[in-house]
């Protein structure tokens, strides 16, 4: 069976049993019976802090219970779906945070809200499309003040018209459909610390603050004079990063610069005593840009793949779309000397079969009058670490690419001419200086490297390299992880979509960028005031790391910091992301060493496993937490084995895999075999004169009819594997063949049409046609999720 994705903002609260077996801080009410269990028994939980009520019957008797713990100060009814009188939060006097969902409806219920005359922060839910903001205006001064809902441009210069009433305010954030639907008068919110920015998609599927990407800019400008201010924005996506226009539409609304990742200096969050590790800077190859390529849109991309090869030994490269590249021992040398290489080699291979790849990589497929169409297309590029590197001379590489033969012809793309030129022709000339390699016999020898892209990292290299610890070298989005055993270290095999098909595995979806470890926060019945007290969580609640389990009865206490109080609480348990922990113990120690890993590097901190003070019940602590600490290596162990051992047999089944794609592509004639004298671009093409239908003046807008000022403008035809590259205004396009209308703006935004976008039925020769185009999204980053969005 398949689990779905991780718990997200539910795993900070704790049934009953919980809190009270292990005095987490935060409990969660989901129904009446645990509603009637609290009011019953809320003394046995009177240390908790917050407070997440569900879809009870009476909120009201549970909160008249607030009073009774003096230790709450967060109350969450974000998933309480129920009305609210004046009377509801009366008895709220301690409560600092709230976090509450209203319907558009009854927005005017926020009102009830200012009976809690200590509430400094709001997180305001709203469902639907509220006619009138009004009531915001009237809320009491906060803080800090969080409104997340699916509102209009419009709306959304209303709501930060309201905030404006809001005299104190330091912290707001908003929820919106695009950057750029951010209205002008933010600006006019001069009391900021802090601009938080939501991305509504993102909420919406992750029902989750909390674990979304986060991501850090700060933008100075001039306030007066000769005043410089600055604007710290966070910005919460389930994506990696604001694209740079988005950075530069901020600047543009504030006329000012951007920092990016930096964060106001003096904050309640930062402490001396932190020891932050980062990750050990990893090479990266770099493949000089080459002018056949020259992207309309940078945002989209064809798919890469990369490997790593010894020079000094024949190789065999398996790719993922089912070609075989084969390069023998001592092919490279140099670029600028002609020396053999020795240093390892890194390659880069792109393939390039459909018109939307042609498109987005730029391609220029003119051939005079005549036009390019593509059959197949591949690059080959390849360096080391110190510099690039290119084929021997009178060297080939053999390609067996996944196309039929016929009369296509193959093309080489020349960098002094700036054409493409026929490679058979070339090698023609040339064939007398090439050196005789039997490409079979390399092929099935045993001792030829047979290179896959696929991830091969141990457990431990996972753990200390800057890649998330479960998700392979593609860099995927997410990916599912399957339990073996007794522990998740099973990798969803991306190709093979039916995987697990009978539903027997146990999975769960893990995503790129999501906390997986907490500290959670826990209030011993006996405790020192100087200590912060905590547990270490597993946040999926699913055992997806294993030996955390060991740790369960364990609580862990750090020294509160008498200069600043909140830092730890702030860094380790509040506003951190952790993907995963080690643990380091030495026997007879009082205390141990976590290293927590984030996105960009390791936390590395020392906390208490006694704060006893008594010798003989210290002794004896330390002695259970020897014994705790072994079976925490132990499962440590196993699960590391298991998980190496996994690896391998996925690499196995990949290269099976990918044998198998070879041999079937060689049964069904698809094994056009290509020897390439250069490195760089070649293709099979045919050379076809285009016919169209029509000749319009067309003038292109977007869905409101506005003008768009187009800088790029293409056509798809589906007759031609290729693409049109048209200037505005005359066209020339047959439109029952036309697949897509693709443009790109002065301002880098991309907009399409496909065929079922265009009104076809009264188009007539030379006529004026407006044609519609719509703005694609800006997280759209894959050829892939544009079919997906454009379909």
């Amino acid at each position: 069976m398949f689990v779905g994705n991780m718990i997200g903002q539910n795993i900070d609260f704790f049934k009953a049993k919980d809190v009270v077996k292990f005095r987490f801080d935060r409990l969660e009410i989901s129904n009446d019976k645990e509603a009637e269990w609290f009011l019953k028994n809320y003394k046995k939980v009177d240390f908790i802090e917050a407070i997440k009520i569900g879809n009870v019957s009476n909120i009201t008797e549970i909160l008249n219970i607030v009073p009774e713990i003096g230790t709450l100060k967060e109350l969450n009814i974000k998933d309480y779906s129920g009305g609210f009188t004046a009377e509801t939060f009366k008895k709220c006097n301690e409560i600092t945070q709230v976090s509450i969902t209203v319907y558009e409806e009854n927005l005017s219920q926020i009102l009830f809200l200012n009976e809690i005359k200590t509430m400094q922060i709001l997180y305001l839910f709203i469902n639907g499309k509220p006619e009138s903001i009004e009531p915001i205006k009237k809320l009491n001064p906060l803080q800090e003040l969080h409104i997340l809902g699916d509102f209009l441009p419009k709306k959304i210069e209303e709501i930060i018209d309201a905030v404006t009433f809001q005299p104190l305010i330091q912290s707001f954030g908003i929820s919106v459909d695009r950057v750029t639907d951010l209205p002008n008068n933010i600006k006019y919110l001069k009391t900021l610390s802090n601009l938080i920015i939501y991305d509504n998609l993102s909420i919406a599927a992750n029902n989750s603050i909390e674990d979304l990407i986060k991501e850090n800019i700060t933008i100075s400008y001039l306030m007066g004079n000769d005043l410089i201010f600055y604007v710290p924005i966070t910005y919460y996506s389930n994506y990696d990063k604001l694209a740079d226009f988005e950075i530069a539409y901020m600047k543009s609304i504030y006329s000012g610069n951007s920092h990016n990742n930096i964060i106001a200096e003096e904050t309640e969050n930062k402490t001396e005593n932190k020891n932050i590790i980062e990750f050990k800077t990893q090479f990266k190859p770099t493949f000089n840009a080459t002018q056949e390529f020259l992207s309309p849109y940078p945002n989209i991309s064809p798919e890469i793949e990369y490997f790593e090869i010894n020079p000094l030994v024949n190789n065999l490269i398996l790719t993922n779309n089912g070609s075989k590249i084969t390069i023998p021992a001592n092919s490279f040398t140099n670029e600028k000397i002609e020396e053999n290489v020795t240093d390892h080699v890194f390659l880069k291979y792109i393939k390039i079969n459909n018109p939307l790849e042609l498109v987005f990589s730029g391609l220029n497929l003119n051939s005079n009058t005549n036009n390019f169409s593509n059959k197949y297309f591949f690059n080959l590029q390849a360096t080391t670490s110190k510099n690039n590197v290119q084929l021997k001379t009178g060297y080939q590489i053999k390609l067996q690419l996944p196309v039929t033969i016929d009369s296509a012809s193959n093309y080489f793309y020349d960098y002094e001419s700036n054409t493409w030129q026929v490679t058979n022709l070339y090698q023609q000339v040339f064939e007398s200086s090439f050196v005789p390699i039997d490409f079979y016999k390399i092929e099935n020898d045993n001792n030829t490297i047979t290179s896959i892209n696929v991830d091969t990292f141990s457990f431990n290299s996972r753990f200390y390299s800057r890649f998330h610890y479960f998700l392979n070298d593609k860099d995927n989005a997410n990916q599912i992880i399957f339990k073996e055993k007794n522990h998740y270290i099973d990798l969803d095999r991306f190709w093979k979509k039916d995987y697990n098909k009978d539903g027997k595995k146990n999975g769960i979806r893990i995503k790129k960028g999501k906390s997986l470890v907490k500290l959670q926060k826990v209030i011993p019945k006996v405790r020192n005031a100087n200590l912060y007290y905590f547990k270490l969580i597993d946040k999926t609640q699913l055992g997806l790391i294993t030996e955390l389990s060991a740790f369960k009865n364990i609580v862990f206490s750090h020294a509160i910091d008498p200069n600043n109080k909140k830092a730890f609480l702030n860094d380790y348990i509040k506003n951190n992301q952790f993907y995963d922990i080690r643990v380091y113990y030495n026997l007879g120690d009082n205390f141990c060493t976590l290293i927590l890993k984030t996105s960009e590097g390791f936390n590395e901190i020392k906390v208490r496993i006694t704060d006893s003070e008594n010798e003989k019940l210290k002794r004896k602590q330390i002695i259970r937490f020897a014994k705790i600490y072994k079976k925490y290596q132990s499962i440590l162990k196993e699960r590391e084995y298991s998980f190496n051992q996994n690896i391998q047999k996925i690499k196995s089944e990949y290269i099976t895999h990918l044998k198998e794609k070879n041999i079937s592509n060689i049964k069904n004639n698809l094994k056009n075999e290509s020897k390439i004298h250069q490195l760089g671009s070649f293709s099979i093409f045919y050379s076809v004169v285009p016919k169209f239908d029509i000749n319009l003046i067309a003038q292109f807008t977007n869905e409101s009819g506005i003008p768009i000022d187009v800088k790029y403008l293409y056509m798809i035809d589906k007759r031609y594997n290729s693409y049109f590259e048209l200037k505005p205004g005359n066209i020339l396009f047959s439109p029952s063949e036309c697949q897509y209308f693709i443009a790109v703006d002065y301002s880098g935004k991309l907009y399409y049409a496909t065929q079922n976008d265009l009104n076809i039925s009264n188009l007539t020769n030379n006529s004026l046609t407006y044609i519609k185009l719509k703005l694609l999204k800006e997280n759209i980053s894959t050829i892939e999720s544009f079919i997906k969005t454009t379909r």
